[in-house]
């Protein structure tokens, strides 16, 4: 009997940390954000602030973390110290210069229209602007870690796979690409799906990315769908 109870207790226990991990809490200015994380998600910066804190390293130069969110596979992993396979992730950013300006609807729709006539004219420029963020991120992990093996990343040219949202306070689109990672001599090279977001909440302008490994076209609407579901709960 005793046995048992502590096997109730300790998956309660369980189930506990993982709902606790299912919240998302973000400040922005004097902007409070409280809401949780998509179905089969969870937040990495509690249970595995290390991991949460390399990736924080790894934003450009312009950018802030809120909130990166991972598959509860991958969330046991970090709760047990292990790497993540990340075959699906979550990132939440804003531009640090914004972070203490409010935003009206009327410089977000003009956004929204820079972003269209970027859209119609292809992905080039983007395409060079995330190999230039990726140069400075290898740049900023030499500069700053000294490892025994070469750790680099490479992204190939993005692929536009279509505009999957457009409402008066968010706008997104798909992308498609190849990126590769060698760490400690192992190179490892996936077909990645990605959204990018623009999100207007309380006057702050949010940046969502929901990114899959690439098998099949389910991907691609797994990807949609967990965008648009984000946004909506950050809109609750």
């Amino acid at each position: 009997m005793k046995k048992t109870l502590l096997l109730l207790l300790t998956l309660l226990m369980s189930n506990q940390v993982l709902a606790n991990e299912k919240e998302i809490n973000i400040t922005i200015g004097d902007v409070a954000i409280s809401t949780t994380t998509p179905k089969g998600f969870y937040s990495s910066s509690e249970v595995n602030p290390v991991f949460f804190a390399f990736r924080e390293f790894l934003q450009p130069p312009e950018g802030k973390l809120l909130a990166y969110l991972v598959s509860e596979d991958d969330y046991m992993l970090l709760k047990n110290d292990s790497d993540p396979e990340l075959h699906t992730h979550i990132s939440i950013t804003i531009l640090k210069e914004s972070e203490d300006k409010t935003l009206s609807q009327k410089w977000f729709d003009g956004l929204r229209s820079q972003v269209e006539e970027q859209l119609n004219k292809g992905l080039s420029s983007m395409s060079e602007h995330t190999k230039k963020t990726i140069s400075q991120i290898n740049n900023k992990i030499e500069s700053n870690f000294t490892l025994e093996d070469e750790f680099k990343i490479e992204v190939g040219e993005n692929i536009l796979l279509g505009i999957y949202i457009n409402q008066p306070n968010a706008f997104g689109f798909n992308s498609m690409t190849s990126s590769s990672t060698t760490f400690y001599g192992e190179t490892s090279t996936r077909l990645k799906v990605f959204s990018t977001t623009f999100n207007l909440i309380k006057g702050k302008l949010i940046y969502t990315n929901v990114f899959s490994t690439l098998n099949t076209t389910e991907d691609i609407r797994w990807v949609e769908e967990k965008s648009k579901e984000l946004v909506t709960l950050l809109n609750n």
